[in-house]
């Protein structure tokens, strides 16, 4: 066995590793106080982030974004919803607290807010 056959495995690891896509959990709440979960799944390929936010009330809003420098900056996100509703988030990355934060807003006056952490 020659030295590039030892190689093979973990380039082919690494490769794959950069394809799969990067899943982030949140929680928040409406400003009624309705409890909600978020998801991010991030892909390299691409460069775009999906974001989804979940109502157990049986509406989800999604939308999607481009990567951005995680400096503080923020990014407006169009968000269409199972239920019809449309509106917009804005997604902040905080990070000396390691997370996405995103407040949103839909067309029937529902307000609301995620966050996204990395903390594992």
């Amino acid at each position: 066995m020659g030295p590039s056959t030892l190689h093979l495995p973990i380039i082919l690891v690494v490769a794959f590793a950069g394809c799969a896509p990067n899943v982030t959990g949140g929680t928040g709440r409406t400003t009624d106080g309705g409890e909600l979960v978020g998801r991010l799944t991030g892909s390299a390929a691409d460069g775009e982030t999906a974001v989804e936010v979940i109502s157990p009330q049986g509406w989800t809003c999604s939308g999607k974004y481009r990567h951005q420098a995680f400096d503080g900056t923020s990014t407006t996100v169009p968000l269409t919803c199972t239920d019809g509703r449309t509106g917009t988030g804005v997604i902040v990355f905080e990070k000396f607290a390691l997370n996405f934060r995103m407040p949103f807003s839909l067309n029937d006056g529902t307000q609301g807010s995620v966050i996204f952490s990395f903390k594992g």
